[in-house]
């Protein structure tokens, strides 16, 4: 069932005869040739020669004989066409009221549709409509007034979404006969587009021995593509050193590495190795950018921070600020406050995340989990958690709020905090 177009073959075959010498026999090659009969259904293009046979054109394009109709009839000239090297193409033709069921993925796609007025001289003789996907791409449309006269061809072309997996194209009689000479359905493949998957500043501990920065490509991912990313030293204060804080990508242009998409391959990731020093100096930044795509584009965002959370300074800690809180039911939320405390100059961040103790995330509260980041010279940050307020007389009911994996800063002696609901 491959689509492989027409072959030709040689088939080698042998004959008897009663004259031992086979005088005056001689043997020729038989040529047979097989015609395919599969239909394409992407990713290549469909040629369908609408009321013809098979066809290869000038550029070696394989044309179908007419299938995939319903309805109409056929017809043809002998007559040469004007403004095409492929007079086949347009001297054969479906006509009537008849339509067209293709069957293809899912997408968007040009639809070509060939036509040349082979019969009548005049303007106004032939009208009709064409309707794909029931949008309408031709209405009362005179091939000869658009081609200027008769025999002489005209390619229309419009763009088609489909959602049904057959593409359908309809063809409405207004005056005489609607008709096409013949029906071209290419895919169309979006560019590539190449962008950095984080827009806002990407946080990493001086511990964690690298920085992960993830790529992201959309539209077409048929072919290889590569990008370059380059690492860039910020200007100002808190500008990290290439070198002493980070790895450069590449030995031989310093700054600058790449990163490789392979066919089908839609998102990627490289790293940037952090320099794990003992030096007290406060948090540190660079930035990433993107630059030359093999093929395609860029597009937004194409430059990111990186921030490395100096690990040398243990005057800096966070907890929470009470071990235990209590809430109403009927409140809509509790707060709990997380406060840094020491050193505060500079950027740190810790996770936190709820779980459950007598109480149940759902019926009880709203489960909740995140980062908090601390701007330099902040002291406090507030988590709120959602509080269920039910109908159901039950006892007072616990759930914990965790903090974790302090970057920045150290933890505290306070990491987690109990909170009770007290049922209404």
């Amino acid at each position: 069932t491959a689509v492989e177009g027409n072959h030709n073959g040689t088939i080698t075959y042998s004959v008897t005869s009663a004259d031992a010498n086979y005088n005056g026999l001689t043997l020729a090659p038989l040529t047979v040739a097989i015609t395919d009969n599969d239909t394409s259904t992407v990713p290549g293009s469909i040629f369908i020669n609408t009321g013809g046979g098979a066809y290869t054109d000038s550029m070696g394009q394989l044309w179908s004989a007419d299938q995939l109709f319903t309805g109409g009839e056929t017809s043809s000239t002998t007559s040469a066409i004007a403004n095409t090297t492929n007079d086949p193409l347009f001297q054969n033709e479906r006509y009537g009221n008849f339509s067209y069921t293709i069957p293809v993925t899912n997408g968007s796609y040009e639809v070509n549709l060939g036509f040349a007025e082979i019969y009548w001289n005049s303007a106004n003789n032939r009208l009709f409509n064409v309707t794909g996907e029931g949008q309408a791409l031709l209405t009362n449309y005179d091939i000869w007034t658009d081609a200027g006269g008769r025999n002489t061809s005209v390619i229309k072309k419009f763009n088609v979404d489909v959602a049904d997996g057959f593409l359908n194209l309809n063809f409405t009689t207004i005056v005489d006969n609607a008709k096409v000479d013949f029906i071209q359905v290419t895919p169309t493949i979006p560019e590539s587009r190449v962008s950095l998957r984080d827009s806002e500043t990407i946080f990493v501990s001086e511990t964690a021995g690298s920085a992960s920065v993830t790529l992201v490509r959309t539209g077409s991912t048929q072919e290889q593509m590569t990008v370059e990313y380059t690492t860039n030293e910020i200007v100002g204060a808190g500008a990290a050193t290439a070198g002493s804080d980070y790895t450069q990508p590449n030995a031989v242009r310093a700054n600058t590495g790449q990163v490789v998409f392979e066919i089908g391959e839609a998102e990627k990731t490289f790293t940037i190795p952090i320099v794990n020093d003992t030096l007290q100096e406060g948090n540190e930044t660079f930035s990433i950018g993107l630059q030359n795509p093999s093929s395609g584009t860029l597009g937004a965002p194409r430059t990111v921070l990186i921030r490395i959370l100096d690990d040398d300074n243990p005057t800096t800690s966070i907890s929470v600020s009470e071990a235990a809180v209590t809430i109403s039911e009927a409140s809509p939320t509790v707060k709990i406050t997380v406060q840094r405390t020491g050193n505060i100059n500079g950027i740190s961040s810790i996770n936190y995340a709820t779980s459950n103790n007598t109480a149940t995330d759902g019926s009880d509260y709203s489960a909740m989990s995140g980062t908090i980041v601390f701007a330099s010279g902040q002291a406090t940050q507030t988590i709120s958690i959602p509080i269920v307020n039910d109908i159901i007389t039950e006892p007072n009911e616990t759930f914990r709020v965790t903090l974790s994996n302090a970057m920045g800063a150290i933890l505290g002696s306070q990491t987690t905090s109990i909170v009770t609901i007290l049922d209404n």
